[in-house]
This record gives C-alpha cells, structure tokens and sequence, in this order.
C-alpha cells in the first residue's frame, strides 16, 4: 500500500468516531499561537524548520527569522514567519479531516496529506521530549490524560538511558535501554553485538579498545553526572532479541534517585486499545523516504529522550516467540524502549522494531517471567498495584 492510502486509512481508523473532537483539539492549538502555550514540543520542534524555509519567505520576514534564537526555552513564544508556518501546516491537515471521513478515495492535495502527518505526530500520537532539565513537554489537550500522569511517568524517565561508546570507529551512541535491577539494565541483542562479542567459550565480552556507558539524562551525546559504566553482558536471550548488561549503580540525579522499572507479571485483561507509552531516544529511520519539511521540522526530537504516545494493538506470534504490538513508535527508530502501561506505570514490554504508520513490535516481558536469564539475574515481576485497572 502507497504512503498515501496508508496515511489516510490509518488516520481515518484513529478519528472516525471523534472527527470533532479532533478538530476542536487542532482549533485549540491553533488560536494561541504567540501567547506562549501552544503545545512546546511545536515550537522546539519546527523552529530549525522556518528558519530553514525563510529563503522563500519576503525580506521583511527573512529578516525576523534571522533573529530567532534557537536557544530558547521550549514553550516561549514564537515570531511571527513561525507562527505562520505553523498554522499552514496545520490547517492544511484540519482541511483534510472531514473530506477523508465523508468520501471513500478523497482527493487530497500533496500539502494536505504532508498535514496529516504533522496531524499525526502532533495530536494523535504525539512524541514529547524531554527538555535539559529533564521536564516532560507539555501534551495536546487530546492526551489531557498525561498532565495527570506527569509525576509517575517523570519517574520513569528518570530510569530510561542512552548507551554510548568510546572507542568504537563507526558509532558514539547506539541505542537506548532501561533499568530493571540496582545494576541491570535490558536493551536489545542487536544494541549489545555493536560493542560485544560472543567468544567460542560462550561468553560475551567487549570488542577490543571499546568501553560502553549509559547516560541518563544523555542529549547531544555529551555524558552527564548522570552517567555510569556498562561492566560486562550479564546475558543474550536466545530467541529473543534482548540482552541484559551489567551496570555500576547509577549516581541519581537533581530530579530524584534512579530506580530499577517495575516489570508487569501478567499481559492486562484487555490489550488492543489500550493507552500506552514508550521512553526511548529515536533515531531517525533511513528506510523512510520522509518529507524534507517534515524531517526538519522533527529533527529536534531525534538523539534525544522522548516519550511516544499510543495504544496497545493486539499480540502476534512469530514461530514460537509472543510478541506485542502497538502503534507509539511513530517517528524513527526506538530500539530498546520500554513501553509502560499508562494505568499502572509498569513495563509491558521492550520495543524491538516499527516504521512510520505501521503497528510497532515489543518483546512482551511477563511471558519471561520464569525465564533462566530473568532468574539469573533476579529481576522482579509485580502484579499490578492495589486500585489500578488493567483494563482499557
């Protein structure tokens, strides 16, 4: 199926029952743009974005977008060539919403379908980053849901790093991965085979002249007080791709201390549908062939924490392996995220794989509960906690 149709099916089956709602969400963003509370992660986002574009812009506005300090806070207000641009796109996706609900194969201009993406990655499942000081940005009204959420998952964040190497000829940072013991932290096989190798004894240890780290509270790939050592590989699964690594405690942050992720001990009672989350820092995808404007205007959330809103979608087997599939992996790669219930605040799940608009695929933990790599290295699985629902 081409980009196109893809788009539209995907967003027609997100909004087919709240077209208004939607739209209202778009009209709320749209109308206090300049008064500095419009979503933050627009403005941090699309700031590089109009600078970049303002060659085609008049003189008088080529000359106010020269002036946009793109060191700024991430909720300040912007200026106008911005704010203009934003609206542009926005517009171009609200104009589309109605006629792809009412008509089957709705006829839509290559600027709308371009707004639907900004749509989608704006309101139906946003990415928010996470800022120098470790604040959440702040969520559309459609995920109202969050603000009420913000304590629990600040703390999750605070668990959730970014692996980085020194030493490695090709590679400063490969991936993320998040903590499951006092000094065990799970990422993926593929993360871990960047910088280690299995020996013929059937151990694995580092590639020569190669020390591995996870910062946790990495961006632009400069380590922080946040930082600490990779030891060793605790262990490889053998049919999963996930991999566990020994780590020194980590240090805490100005935030709170760091503590190992609560790994859920049974799926929920109801999966598709339900509100989930992922922390991870995304890469962007090379097998994309992604709008300029749009990769532009999303580069800020690429190498950086970031958390990605979406819903559970079902559970699939692949020969004898479970997995679980979702929809919040929707911008680049995120490989070794944790996706958390939005309800309970434990881990369902490691991310393993996605693309664009496509169900994204996770390695559902609680299936690994009595595994011999889990006991090894005694991670805990809890029930959900007293008063909280698993259902949707």
């Amino acid at each position: 199926m081409d980009h196109r149709r893809t788009i539209i099916r995907r967003t027609r089956e997100a909004i087919a029952n709240q077209m208004e709602e939607t739209l209202h969400v778009i009209r709320q963003h749209r109308e206090p743009f300049g008064q500095g509370d419009e979503p933050a992660r627009s403005s941090w986002r699309l700031r590089r974005a109009v600078a970049e574009a303002a060659a085609g812009l008049p003189p008088d506005a080529q000359a106010a977008v020269a002036q946009i300090p793109f060191g700024r806070g991430i909720a300040e207000p912007e200026l106008e060539p911005e704010r203009e641009a934003i609206q542009h796109i926005v517009d171009a996706g609200a104009s589309a919403v109605e006629p792809l609900l009412r008509e089957k194969s709705p006829d839509l201009t290559a600027e709308q379908i371009l707004g639907l993406e900004f749509l989608w990655l704006l309101y139906i499942r946003p990415i928010l980053p996470i800022g120098r000081r470790g604040e959440m940005a702040s969520p559309p009204s459609s995920w109202k849901v969050i603000e009420d959420e913000r304590a629990s998952i600040d703390e999750v964040l605070r668990s959730v790093g970014q692996i980085q190497l020194l030493g490695h000829p090709e590679y400063d940072w490969v991936g993320s991965g998040f903590l499951v013991g006092q000094n065990c932290l799970m990422t993926t096989r593929q993360t871990a085979e960047v910088f280690a190798k299995r020996t013929a004894e059937g151990k694995w240890q580092f590639h020569p002249g190669i020390s591995a780290w996870i910062d946790f509270q990495a961006e632009d790939h400069v380590q922080t007080a946040a930082a600490c050592r990779v030891l060793s590989i605790l262990g490889v699964h053998q049919q999963y791709d996930l991999a566990l690594l020994e780590v020194e405690s980590p240090p805490g942050t100005s935030l709170g201390p760091i503590e190992p992720l609560n790994l859920s001990h049974e799926p929920p009672s109801q999966i598709e549908g339900r509100p989930a989350y992922m922390v991870g820092y995304p890469i962007r995808d090379s097998r994309r062939d992604e709008p300029e404007r749009l990769a532009n205007a999303f580069r800020d959330c690429y190498n950086v924490k970031a958390v990605h809103l979406g819903r559970l979608c079902g559970q699939r087997h692949f020969g004898d392996a479970q997995l679980l599939e979702h929809d919040c992996a929707m911008l680049g790669c995120v490989r070794g995220s944790c996706l958390m219930d939005l309800a309970t605040h434990q881990v369902l799940g490691m991310h393993v794989a996605g693309r664009f608009l496509q169900k994204s695929t996770a390695i559902p933990l609680w299936v690994l509960r009595d595994d011999p790599l889990m006991r090894s290295a005694g991670l805990r699985f809890t029930a959900a906690p007293t008063g909280k629902s698993t259902t949707a």
